[in-house]
């Protein structure tokens, strides 16, 4: 105790400051009034902060105070004791914090316990956050009200948009819907809002500490008194590895309450919801970084467990060999030994990408009924192609494993059709877009449209336009005009032109996808709208799976809740939206913070959003080669999407070619692909003799041109391919096998009855996400995991006595 002693002798002096704290948490009256004031009873109005676009305003949660939110100082060097006043050193603020609580204890006869009572829904939940909550399962019967939490909780956030424990309790709320991957993203601002509250620089740090201080004061005064005083007698230099004395900036009690629950509680989530999206290596980072403050947690233990077995099983080393039944290690150190025997001891070659659901969020209100828009549609579509319209078309709804509803085994979309007989040669369609991209940071490309930058020594070059602010350049005068119109001016100046640039090849896919989206958050922050709002993308169809949410969600069990066997947390649904942590989430929160959007006051760029975007954009984003010279190798450099364009289904025998240099535009085939018959059987094409001829043994090939009111077919892959790998470009693209009349023919299928009942059958894979193979390939992984789970059962119920008996020989096993 003599490190106290001084502090002892201070005591007076600090109470006096922390009166003004406690003042402010409000559990000293300033009055001598000995009753406190319920928040409840508050009859001030709060403004709350500006709301996204087309957002309410909500009402004030019970057990929030109503009244002016406080701004933190704006000089921060300035230390204000009656603003701020938890403000003094170690283990004096510690002791003084105490004892004046165990004083307004005694005279509010906790009072402030009451009005924790009567907090309700998420607020509550918020509340009562505890390290020592470990379920994350619900039933069936509160799924709907789970899901009506999402919106509750955001709207509790515009009140206090840096409060850390409102960002857990989503993470929390995400994961029991069976959304890991939204999870990962709340997550992660939690743990960068722990960041600002223990760095005294940052720009948040004022404020997350004053989130956290708005949950402390409505608990328990017992509970607070019994976790500083746990404190105050705790060795701190051993402490979860903090210092023995805390920055003079640092509120003692919002920095216990970190660390004992809320800093714990979101490396439990991230991690975990990391492993269940298949981001292994970044899950292991997480969880590294986690051991050095929280080494003893059993949790944490549990899943590092768990990430080496996932990383085993996805490298196919968690199988038998011949003679020798695998028998699943029983701890880290075992599965260590297997990973590195197969040479992936290093987290650097482990897996870090997987896939998740693709689907029309419960809660987003943003995706317009197209049916009902044709109208709008058509009047888009006159506009770049004058003889097509866009129609409604019945699709049947392929989902093995996944079975709809009885009368619900089709589904509506959307396809072109011709208004006329259009001709071999004709062009159709010519459309510009400014939702384009390109991931070369040197090539001569203009910044609107992608297209290559005239000659600088051809007769064009004065065409060339550059920006007088930063160092972008356009083709021309239009595009300049066009880009300042639409979405140059939000990202001007900021520093952004090397993100996701000059990448390598294996990553030129995802770079682009990423830069995508990077142009639709500009575009969408200068027109001060949602980001689904906007016209380039709103009706654009991401794949979705129309499974009935209510109806097919199951809950999952206690047990996978830890292992994340079969993937439990996905509840049932394919997963076919290929997702990574860098790609995901932590490179559009640079994007975001690079373009001076507040990531936390702006729910409009939630994880759901961009997960809804990269749904649009896989799929339906057209790629090429920049430059007149470039190599395949290279991998694709420029993209782009057209609103229009990707309204016209896929084929693997399209009536239409297209060609895109600033503008995209369909042709129609002067020659239609030939079919190729892997049995070298000649078909009986008789069923439609107009559209089909024999053309060969094995063979048969679609008469060029297209009829009036004949679907136009595009297409979205190579089509000279074999069926196998357009097949693998479709289960990666689309999330399932192309069912298209060809692809059906050539892998023994025999001819589909018309071309049209093909693209029905394509397009119902298209629209449905491919379930079937993304079922099989889940269903593997079920069946893997399962038994490595319960093997690992047997070998735990098993071996105990052989344990006893090599312990007496001074063996160890593991």
């Amino acid at each position: 105790m003599e490190q106290y002693a001084k502090s002892l002798q201070d005591v007076d002096a600090a109470l006096n400051r922390l009166n003004a704290t406690l003042a402010s948490y409000k559990t000293v009256p300033a009055t001598n009034d000995d009753t406190a004031t319920s928040p409840s009873a508050q009859t001030q109005t709060q403004t709350p902060r500006a709301t996204a676009a087309g957002a309410a305003p909500m009402a004030s949660p019970v057990g929030i105070q109503t009244g002016e939110r406080r701004s933190p100082p704006d000089n921060r060097n300035v230390k204000d004791s009656s603003r701020w006043p938890m403000r003094i050193l170690g283990q004096s603020a510690l002791w003084a914090a105490w004892m004046a609580l165990r004083e307004a204890a005694r005279r509010q006869a906790w009072g402030r316990g009451a009005e924790r009572e009567e907090a309700r829904g998420s607020w509550k939940e918020a509340l009562e956050l505890r390290a020592t909550q470990t379920s994350l399962q619900i039933s069936k019967e509160q799924l709907v009200e789970t899901c009506n939490c999402v919106p509750e909780i955001v709207a509790l956030r515009d009140y206090y948009p840096l409060c850390m424990p409102l960002y857990i309790v989503l993470a929390q709320k995400y994961m029991q819907l069976g959304y890991p991957d939204l999870a990962s993203a709340e997550a992660y601002k939690a743990l960068l809002l722990s960041d600002a509250i223990q760095d005294t620089s940052d720009e948040n740090h004022l404020e997350a500490c004053e989130g956290i201080r708005t949950v402390i004061q409505h608990q328990p005064l017992v509970e607070r008194i019994s976790l500083l005083k746990t404190e105050l007698h705790a060795d701190v230099d051993a402490k979860h590895g903090r210092p023995t004395e805390p920055d003079e900036e640092t509120d003692v009690e919002v920095d216990v309450w970190l660390r004992e629950h809320y800093l714990l509680i979101t490396y439990r989530l991230l991690s975990r919801s990391l492993v269940l999206c298949g981001c292994y290596r970044s899950a292991w980072e997480c969880i590294s970084r986690a051991h050095k403050l929280y080494s003893t947690d059993k949790e944490l233990g549990d899943i590092a467990y768990w990430i080496r077995a996932y990383v085993a099983t996805s490298l196919n080393l968690a199988v038998d060999k011949p003679g020798q039944p695998w028998v699943p290690p029983r701890t880290e150190h075992g599965w260590d030994r297997v990973l590195h025997e197969a040479g992936h001891r290093d987290p650097s070659t482990w897996p870090d990408a997987g896939m998740v659901r693709r689907e029309v969020y419960p809660w987003n209100p943003y995706e317009s009924d197209r049916i009902k828009e044709l109208d709008a549609l058509n009047a888009m579509m006159a506009a770049v192609a004058p003889k097509l319209e866009v129609r409604a078309v019945e699709l049947p709804a392929f989902a093995r494993g996944f079975p709809y509803p009885p009368g619900q085994a089709v589904v509506t979309q959307l396809g072109v059709f011709a208004k006329q007989d259009l001709a071999p040669g004709e062009v159709i369609l010519d459309e510009t877009s400014i939702l384009t991209a390109n991931n070369k940071l040197q090539d001569a490309l203009c910044d609107a449209c992608s297209a290559d930058l005239p000659d600088i020594n051809g007769p064009l070059a004065s065409s060339i336009v550059g920006c007088p602010d930063c160092d972008v350049v356009f083709c021309s005068h239009a595009c300049y005009e066009l880009a300042i119109a639409c979405y140059h001016p939000a990202i001007c100046g900021d520093d952004i032109e090397a993100i996701a640039k000059d990448v390598e090849p294996s990553q030129a896919a995802d770079s682009l996808y990423a830069l995508l989206l990077l142009r639709t958050l500009a575009m969408a922050k200068h027109r001060d709208c949602h980001p689904l709002e906007l016209s380039e993308v709103k009706y654009i169809w991401g794949d979705f799976h129309a499974l009935p949410f209510e109806q097919h969600w199951h809950a999952g069990t206690a047990a996978n809740a830890m292992t994340g066997v079969a993937r439990a947390l996905h509840h049932g649904f394919p997963r076919t939206l290929p997702f990574s942590f860098e790609h995901s989430v932590r490179l559009p929160l640079h994007m975001l913070e690079k373009m001076n959007v507040d990531i936390f006051c702006n729910p409009q760029y939630d994880g759901w959003v961009l997960n809804t975007l990269y749904a649009k954009f896989r799929g339906t984003a057209s790629a090429r080669l920049s430059g007149r010279g470039g190599q395949a190798v290279r991998g694709p450099e420029v993209s782009a999407v057209h609103a229009m364009w990707c309204l016209a289904n896929h084929s693997c025998d399209p009536n239409v070619s297209w060609d895109w240099g600033g503008s995209v535009r369909f042709t129609v085939k002067e020659k239609r692909v030939g079919w190729v018959d892997t049995a070298a059987e000649t078909r009986d094409t008789d069923t439609d003799t107009e559209t089909k001829r024999g053309v060969a043994k094995g063979q048969v090939r679609s008469a060029a041109g297209i009829k009036k009111d004949e679907e136009v077919l595009n297409h979205y892959c190579d089509i000279e391919l074999p069926v196998q790998q357009r097949r693998e470009w479709a289960r990666g693209s689309l999330g399932g096998d192309c069912m298209c009349a060809r692809c059906v023919f050539e892998s023994g299928g025999g001819v589909v009855g018309g071309q049209q009942a093909g693209v029905q059958q394509q397009a119902g894979v298209q629209q449905q996400a491919g379930v079937q193979v993304q079922e099989q390939e889940e269903g593997c992984e079920r069946v893997q995991v399962a038994e490595l789970a319960a093997k690992q059962a047997d070998v735990v119920a098993a071996r105990p006595k052989k344990e006893a008996r090599s312990a007496r020989r001074g063996k160890t096993r593991v």
